[in-house]
C-alpha cells in the first residue's frame, strides 16, 4: 500500500512538471505606437490652459484666462479648435488660430512633434515636450511674420494644459 501511494504521489508530480513545462509558447507582446498613444492622449478631452509663458520668459498666463484648445483625429492627424476669441487681448489671436489642422511630423517616430496650421504665413512645428492623461506641454516659435508690428508676441511660447 505505502508503495502504490508513494507511486501515486510520484505520478502526480510528474504530471504537473510536464503540465507546467508544456505551456504554450510564449507570445511576444504587441509593440507600442508611440504615435497611437500620443494621438489618443491629444485627442481624449479639451485641454484647459494652466501656464503660458511668453518668448521674454514671463509667465503670462492671466492673459490667457479661459483659453483651451480641442482637438480631434487620430494618429494621420485632424483637427483643433481653440477659444482664443475670447481672449481680451486681440493681439493674442496672432499665436493660436480659433480653429486648424495638425499632425505628427513624419521623421519623428516618437510623435513628439506636431505641424500645426491654422492659416498661419506657414505651418508651425509644435513641440510636445509632455503628454500625459492628466496633462500636455506644448511650446512653439512664433515668426514675426505672424504678428505684424505688435511688439513682444514673436518668439518661443511655452502653454501647459490639463485635461
Amino acid at each position: 500500500m505505502k508503495n502504490i501511494l508513494n507511486l501515486t504521489t510520484g505520478a502526480l508530480f510528474l504530471a504537473l512538471a510536464i503540465f507546467v513545462s508544456c505551456g504554450g509558447k510564449n507570445k511576444d507582446p504587441e509593440p507600442i505606437d508611440p504615435c497611437q498613444v500620443n494621438a489618443d492622449l491629444l485627442t481624449s478631452k479639451t485641454a484647459t490652459i494652466s501656464k503660458v509663458t511668453n518668448p521674454s520668459g514671463t509667465i503670462v498666463t492671466s492673459d490667457w484666462t479661459g483659453f483651451s484648445v480641442t482637438f480631434t483625429g487620430d494618429k494621420s492627424g485632424g483637427s483643433y479648435t481653440t477659444t482664443v476669441g475670447n481672449l481680451t487681448d486681440v493681439s493674442l489671436q496672432n499665436i493660436w488660430a480659433a480653429n486648424g489642422t495638425w499632425s505628427f511630423v513624419g521623421t519623428d517616430t516618437n510623435c513628439k512633434t506636431l505641424t500645426v496650421n491654422g492659416g498661419f504665413t506657414a505651418p508651425r512645428s509644435v513641440a510636445i515636450s509632455a503628454i500625459t492623461a492628466s496633462g500636455l506641454n506644448l511650446s512653439f516659435n512664433v515668426p514675426e511674420a505672424d504678428t505684424g508690428r505688435t511688439v513682444g508676441i514673436p518668439g518661443n511660447w511655452t502653454f501647459e494644459f490639463t485635461y
